[in-house]
Parts: structure tokens; sequence; C-alpha cells
């Protein structure tokens, strides 16, 4: 698949690349998932095991990078009301709601307010969405533990180092990096196009170009994309934008042939967990019914149930099977993928972005996932429309 060329566009009216510009800065000098994500978890989970996995670990997390309250004012005073193009008003409105949401998120973590708005940036686990999860953790089967063995940080750094020279060869100012940093929850994650890696990540043989095309294919190329649109916000993602980027990645992993059984399973019990967290479970109990019942190490089942208490209770973690539905049923109405990496947005935000196309305020992606360029991905791809969501993986071989 040959990546697109770009069109001439018309350039945003004044004040609204005021905003654009202004709120992209804000944007850029922050990440509040990293704020929140606490410090050390292998040693907390020691702790917790030799604890008898009773207490609730004590959570540290990382200095704030920023003066909240400066930051509040600079964002709240930003002109958005007398912004010329009312889409790009309407876009920009919202997303200046979120970013207040989220510096308050950093100013709440560890409080009981916490909780309340993360609920309100990314919902709860509807009881749809809860019953789907317990299906598939029900009826999908772990695979069998590979032979294929696991690799390390310096395999991982290697094998990311050649997906960016891969993108490099065809986008030339394409700009990625990898670092190893102990301040992230997750074993690897994306913040700002940066990849970040933890010291200690090990993964497995098999599952590790999958899990590559999700963060780079996905995070790091709507980066890029969207670092290439008149409308900048598409670099730093519009309101609500982690549902569809989730999404994204995960499908990106079926579509590289490497979404395992596991890792569904994985999706399913994050679901399960948050809702067990805002019905009122403690930690111990959350990760007791991961473990004893949906049949997850002690180790798994301690990185799910960290995952939604930190913070003060986060449940951001329902957007990754909730966008895999989501998305899946967006494609089964025949709709192309290809348009969904010019940035980061969320599938309720597609009409106004195509309002903003016909107008020439926006261009197609610079890049296109390398795994695109797979024949079997692309039928894959033609498929996945009609695969149940507990179908959604590949067997792992042993």
């Amino acid at each position: 698949m040959s990546d697109a060329a770009h069109p001439a566009t018309e350039p945003l009216p004044a004040t609204a690349r005021h905003v654009d510009d202004e709120m992209a800065a804000i944007s850029r000098s922050f990440d509040w998932l990293k704020a929140v994500s606490p410090l050390g978890t292998h040693k907390l989970w020691d702790e917790f095991r030799a604890g008898g996995c009773r207490h609730e670990p004590r959570f540290r997390y990382p200095d704030l990078e920023i003066d909240i309250g400066a930051t509040r004012e600079r964002l709240l005073g930003l002109p958005i009301r007398e912004i010329e193009h009312p889409v790009v008003e309407a876009l920009l409105a919202e997303k200046q709601h979120e970013l207040d949401r989220h510096l308050e998120l950093m100013e709440l973590r560890g409080t009981n307010g916490f909780m309340q708005v993360s609920i309100d940036l990314f919902g709860v686990a509807t009881p749809d969405l809860h019953a789907e999860a317990l299906h598939i953790l029900d009826v999908v089967v772990p695979d069998e533990a590979g032979k294929a063995g696991l690799v390390d940080t310096g395999d991982i750094v290697a094998a990311a180092e050649a997906q960016f020279r891969h993108y490099r060869r065809r986008c030339p100012d394409f700009s990625a990096e990898v670092q190893i940093s102990d301040d992230i929850t997750a074993g690897m994650m994306v913040s700002k196009g940066k990849l970040l890696v933890t010291e200690d990540l090990r993964v497995p043989r098999d599952r590790l170009d999958a899990l590559l095309h999700h963060e780079i294919g996905t995070h790091i190329l709507t980066f890029h994309n969207g670092g290439h649109q008149p409308l900048k916000q598409l670099q730093f993602g519009l309101a609500h934008y982690d549902e569809l980027q989730e999404g994204l990645g995960v499908l990106a992993e079926y579509l590289a042939g490497n979404l395992s059984a596991q890792r569904l399973r994985i999706l399913a019990a994050r679901v399960v967990a948050e809702r067990l967290l805002t019905d009122g479970a403690s930690f111990a109990d959350v990760f007791d019914t991961l473990r004893s019942r949906h049949r997850f190490s002690g180790r798994a089942a301690f990185v799910i149930t960290t995952r939604v208490f930190r913070g003060g209770g986060l449940t951001k973690d329902v957007v990754y099977l909730r966008g895999l539905r989501d998305l899946i049923a967006y494609l089964r109405e025949g709709h192309c993928i290809e348009h969904l990496f010019i940035g980061k947005f969320s599938l309720s935000e597609l009409p106004a972005l195509r309002k903003l196309r016909e107008e020439r305020q926006l261009v197609p992606p610079t890049l296109l996932p390398s795994y695109l360029d797979d024949a079997g991905a692309q039928e894959r791809l033609a498929a996945c429309g009609e695969v149940p969501l507990d179908h959604l993986y590949q067997r792992m071989v042993a």
C-alpha cells in the first residue's frame, strides 16, 4: 500500500489557528497518564505478595511536570467562542473541557474525588460490555505456554528501531525514539511520539511484532500524521480519542496475526476489574476474583488490578474492549480503515472531520501502518466484521 500524496490545504482562520496552536502547546506540556501511574510496580508486586495479597499497595507517583493552576488559567482563557469556524469551535471547545478534566485528574490523584472525574472522561463498564467481557473470560481458553521464549528490553528496542527505519524510508521526517523508563505501569506505552519501555520488560517472542504494531503502527503513526494536519490538535488527540486509538491498536495485533487468546482475556479482565472497582470492591477482592475465578496468574492479576486502582480509580481501561467492539461494528458497515489514521480522534467526530476534509482543511495520512501491506492482513481486515468478538484472536503455536 503506497502512502497518500497531500493535496493543497486551506489554512485555518486566524483565531482558530491561534487557539489550536495554544491548545496543542498545552497538550504537549504534560502527560496526565504518566502522572497518575504509580512508580516501581515490580517492587509493589513483591511487597503485595509478601503481605499475603491482602493489603492495597501504597502507590507513589512521579512529580508533576507543570503548575496546574497556571496551566488551567491559560487553557480556560483561550478565546474559543471567537473561533471563526463553527466546526473547529465545537471540536476545540470539547477538547478544552477534556484537558481541564485531565488537569483535575492530576490534581486529585490519590483522593476520593479522582474516580468521578475518570468516569466523566471514560465512562464505566456498561451492563452489555460487562456481560461481553465475562463471556470472553468464560469461553476463551488461554494458550499453553509457547516454546518461542521471551525477549528482553534489548531485543524490544532493536525491533522498534527497525520499524522506525522502515517508516523513515517512506517519510524522511518521521521522528520517533525509544526510551527506557520505570515511570510507567504498563511495560510498554507511547507518550508524545516516544516509545517508553520498562527495563525489566519481557514479552513472548511471537507477540513482539504485534505489540509494536499496536504502539508504533497506531499511536506513534497517528501522532506523526496528526502533526501534518492544519488542525494541530489532531496530533495530541481531539476529545475522547483514546477509545478509537486503543481499538485500532488491538485490531492491529489481530491483523498482524498475533492477537493471542490471553491478550483478549486481559482486555476483558480490565472491564471486569473496572466494574468491581466502581461497585466498591477492594484491591484485594479484585485481585482475588481475577486470580481465583478467572484463572489469571498472580502477577497478571496484580497488574490488571493496579491499572484500575491507580490514581484513585482509573476507568480508562474499559476503552480497549469497547473501542475494539465499536471499531469492528464501524468496519462492518463497509467503511474503510485508512482514513482513521489521519490523527487522534473519536468515531463520533468523523462527521465534523469529513466536513473539514471537504473544505480542504485536512490532508490524508502521510503514513499507513506497515502491516496493511501484508496480503494476510488485508484478508483478515475484509473478514473481521463477520468475526464475533469472542473469536477475534489467533491461537499461538505451542
